[in-house]
């Protein structure tokens, strides 16, 4: 009697061990950061163009962050969103050597932007939104002007090429 005992309880440890449910390896949460990457998809595109008119006060753009990789995040992932004026003098300068006229700063009481800060949470591939809203009021709508927005992070994930730079031209 003890022989069956036994082998049924073996019997149940093997059946528990094998309903173990596999995780496919892009659901499974990682810390790795080795070909993970983090990108705007908006950047991506190449910017935004915004089209201000005198008779609409504001426009407004919704943008966020997503998380590219085998597997998801383990631990939240917090992005700060700035202002690159490096950026914007560095895309007024190719303008400048190719011929062609420069955009104008945009003016930060011309825009507002809702957060700074964005988070991935653990076990997602998406931030929330980040939404910027331009007031024409606050312009003269004959120039062109020229917004950039950097992206970086708390973990050091590497950004995809061109995914951490959102440029928003602003014309008439």
């Amino acid at each position: 009697m003890k022989n069956y005992i036994y082998t049924f309880i073996l019997f149940v440890i093997f059946l528990c061990g094998a309903c173990n449910k596999n995780i496919p390896t892009y659901e499974q949460l990682t810390d790795s950061k080795e070909g993970v990457y983090l990108y705007i998809s908006k950047a991506l595109t190449g910017g935004k163009t915004i089209q201000l008119h005198p008779n609409i006060e504001a426009s407004k753009a919704n943008f966020n962050v997503n998380y590219g990789g085998l597997g998801l995040p383990v631990s939240e992932i917090e992005i700060s969103i700035q202002i690159d004026k490096v950026a914007m003098d560095s895309i007024n300068m190719n303008r400048k050597l190719n011929g062609m006229s420069e955009y104008k700063l945009m003016p930060e009481e011309a825009f507002s932007l809702d957060k700074n800060r964005l988070l991935i949470p653990s076990g997602k591939v998406n931030s929330d939104f980040a939404t910027i809203s331009f007031d024409s009021s606050k312009l003269d709508l004959t120039n062109q002007y020229i917004l950039a927005l950097r992206a970086t992070n708390d973990k050091q994930y590497a950004f995809y090429e061109k995914g951490d730079l959102l440029v928003f031209y602003v014309t008439e």
